[in-house]
């Protein structure tokens, strides 16, 4: 379900062994429950074939049980609960009984409406990191008496929507402080894997005179181009959507890469001849513990060098520096 909902809803939340999932799945579809969100174990399985998406997964996060399902659907609240709760409940003990196995919990909780695509705004705030970025939701004003705001600061305006980038990721802010320290005017810059835009975008304030962004997501491409317009960076600032480096047909001065380990890894080899000599190679989505890994292959490198690296609350980003 996306959007506003059209009333108040009760959330159906069941959770069952896994031989019986499927019998509890056909239950609830006879009641009238549709758009299912189910959890299992076979989502981490899922993830583990899809490596080259994402790196870090909070186990935490994913509320399943070993060899327990949790089905989640809706129901209007004009519906009269504790009925429709018997008869489920009712025809779940069938089909236990029915199958000889399988146990089940069933409960209901009232979901207020909400618009579940905006909720998260509320939680986004005008920041600054480094001396000069100061990154203000499209939807928040920014005034010369907030304490954020300064004279020589950069606002870059952002809605990232479905992309990621806000700036309060610790990958975000830290390679934001390194494009602020490191880019000079004039440069050409590469965002390989921009989501939100926000990197391009802040090379670009800052004094690049061209920027490309690159991403293979088709939301976040769109959020991009959306940012950049509201900028006022069109003419400095392209987003592509393509495949990592396959795109790019000549050396920029700063390459930039916020993406997962893996590839950022595969990054020192490939990138090289898309980073001019003597220019730099801004790598972040790193894990804390995997700095030694990235920091033994930059060492064993032939085409990059350390210049420096940062760790914060578990994440890692290095600059490196091309070789003549």
């Amino acid at each position: 379900m996306k959007g506003v909902f059209p009333m108040d809803w009760n959330e159906i939340v069941l959770k069952v062994d896994n031989v019986i999932a499927e019998a509890a799945i056909g239950i609830l579809g006879e009641h009238g429950i549709e758009g299912l969100v189910i959890e299992d174990e076979s989502i981490l399985d899922d993830l583990s074939r899809d490596r080259g998406r994402w790196d870090y997964v909070d186990e935490s996060l994913i509320s399943f049980e070993k060899g327990k399902t949790v089905l989640k659907g809706y129901i209007g609240q004009d519906n009269e609960l504790n009925s429709f709760i018997r008869d489920l409940r009712r025809s779940l003990e069938l089909a236990v009984e029915r199958l000889g196995r399988g146990e089940f919990e069933l409960k209901a909780e009232p979901l207020k409406n909400r618009d579940w695509n905006t909720e998260w705004k509320k939680y986004f705030k005008p920041i600054k990191i480094g001396d000069k970025i100061i990154i203000k939701p499209s939807w928040e004003s920014l005034d010369k008496g907030d304490s954020i705001f300064s004279e020589d600061g950069i606002v870059i305006e952002l809605d990232p929507g479905l992309a990621f980038g806000t700036g309060t990721h610790e990958t975000t802010k830290m390679c934001l402080e390194f494009v602020e320290k490191y880019i000079e005017k004039g440069i050409k810059a590469y965002d390989i894997g921009c989501g939100s835009g926000i990197l391009a975008l802040a090379a670009a304030k800052l004094g690049a005179a061209e920027v490309l962004g690159i991403d293979m997501d088709g939301d976040a491409v769109k959020a991009a181009k959306e940012n950049v317009k509201k900028n006022n960076e069109e003419k400095t600032c392209i987003i592509k959507q393509g495949d990592l480096l396959k795109d790019l047909d000549e050396p920029a001065d700063l390459l930039i890469a916020n993406i997962i380990f893996d590839v950022v890894l595969s990054l020192l080899e490939t990138a090289a001849p898309f980073v001019k000599k003597s220019g730099l190679f801004i790598a972040s989505g790193i894990l804390e513990e995997k700095t030694k890994e990235m920091t033994d292959a930059v060492d064993e490198s032939e085409y990059f060098d350390l210049l420096e690296s940062k760790t914060e609350n578990g994440w890692t980003a290095m600059v490196l520096k091309r070789r003549d």
